[in-house]
């Protein structure tokens, strides 16, 4: 039996260091599946290849809720429900004002929201204790090394099942809005109630994530544009796209992570530094290759 499953009088320790190793591991396999089906679903939403899941202004709410939290100096497990409650709250205040504004003046009511939080943020950075601003600092910038127990992976995994569920259910009316409103509707979509639904199961998904991960960049963003490309080359039904953005942000986080605890060995590097780099080399290769 594997040592991080049941823990010998031989080497106590090194099955500790295994089973936390294995729950890092999931957690970022968590965060990045969702991260990259919220991506996808925001594209598809506002029609826009640059969107990303985070200009729906769940993250500034998230950060904001769990940088107090952090602060307080709760446990991961108080942190995440502060997070998705601070989320879900400004989801649906985006929400509600968004039934007044088309989809770009939506996207600049995200982002104002976004930038207020993150005002909010910096300011309770710059009044925090030396001692805990470290920890808040690598939150921030994306890090999965507060996950100590299964039961952190509860809201995620919660969350993944509800996404999954709901791609199932409405994932080939979803691709159906990529050809425009009036078609859509022509095929049958109620484009108003589809576009409300995603929005709001793609806000829970980057909650989930965020509460768990922290501000993890770029996934979001990337794994999307690279499965959608893969899908039209290899002319498949366009809602495949959305499981293989999961898949590939999953993968994606993933090696992000293991990446940012071995290069400097034994310094760990915030995971959203890693995602940084690898972000921008990926999205540099696919602008080349699409002008090429």
């Amino acid at each position: 039996m594997p040592c991080w499953i049941t823990a010998t009088p031989d080497n106590p320790l090194l099955c500790a260091v295994a089973q936390l190793e294995w729950l890092r591991a999931m957690a970022a396999l968590l965060a990045g599946a969702l991260l990259g089906i919220a991506g996808c679903l925001t594209q598809w939403v506002f029609r826009n290849p640059l969107a990303e899941p985070y200009v729906l202004g769940v993250t500034g709410g998230a950060s904001l809720a769990g940088a107090i939290a952090l602060l307080l100096g709760l446990p991961l497990w108080a942190v995440s429900g502060a997070s998705l409650l601070g989320a879900l709250t400004l989801l649906a205040l985006v929400l509600w004002v968004a039934q007044r504004l088309d989809a770009m003046q939506t996207l600049l009511w995200g982002v104002m929201v976004s930038t207020l939080c993150g005002a909010a943020v910096v300011a309770l950075m710059a009044l925090a204790p030396d001692a805990q601003l470290r920890g808040l600092v690598f939150w921030l910038m994306g890090d999965l090394g507060g996950v100590v127990d299964g039961f952190d992976l509860l809201i995620p995994s919660v969350a993944i099942v509800i996404t999954f569920a709901y791609v199932m259910i409405a994932g080939r009316d979803l691709a159906k809005l990529q050809l425009g409103n009036t078609l859509a509707q022509a095929a049958g979509v109620d484009v108003t109630r589809q576009r409300r639904s995603a929005c709001v199961v793609a806000g829970v998904a980057v909650a989930a994530a965020f509460s768990i991960a922290g501000g993890v960049g770029f996934v979001g963003l990337i794994a999307p544009l690279m499965m959608q490309w893969l899908v039209q080359r290899l002319q498949w039904s366009l809602h495949c796209a959305l499981w293989l953005s999961g898949l590939a942000g999953a993968v994606l986080v993933l090696c992000a992570d293991q990446m940012a605890m071995r290069l400097f060995a034994p310094q760990v590097l915030p995971v959203g530094s890693v995602l940084g780099v690898l972000g921008a080399v990926t999205l540099l290769t696919l602008l080349l290759r699409q002008k090429r």
